[in-house]
């Protein structure tokens, strides 16, 4: 018998994360030129979107997400990009820092 509320196993993250469908700007460290991607989850750890930005891996981003509440402000680290449809790129992070709103 399958019990439905036990966490999947096979998931490798250290905390459950919530689907969005929100957007996300962001920019490099020593850069104002801000950049959007749409975020399609988030935990208290880490998030995963796509955008049409080409990213690397082990770089550090800031980012802002105004429509969710409280919004977040925080720096994270690129973890993993693989390729996606019509030259967008799926990009997990872990958030590193929040940063004050």
């Amino acid at each position: 018998m399958e019990n439905s509320n036990l966490p999947n196993t096979t998931d490798k993250r250290k905390l459950p994360r919530s689907n969005v469908d929100c957007e996300m700007v962001f920019f490099h460290p020593g850069s104002s030129n801000e950049e959007r991607a749409q975020v399609t989850n988030i935990s208290v750890s880490g998030l995963s979107f796509t955008t049409k930005s080409k990213l690397t891996e082990g770089a550090a981003l800031h980012i802002t997400i105004n429509t969710i509440i409280p919004p977040l402000n925080a720096l994270i680290e690129i973890n993993r990009i693989e390729n996606g449809d019509e030259d967008e790129f799926h990009v997990a992070a872990t958030i590193e820092g929040i940063k004050a709103c």
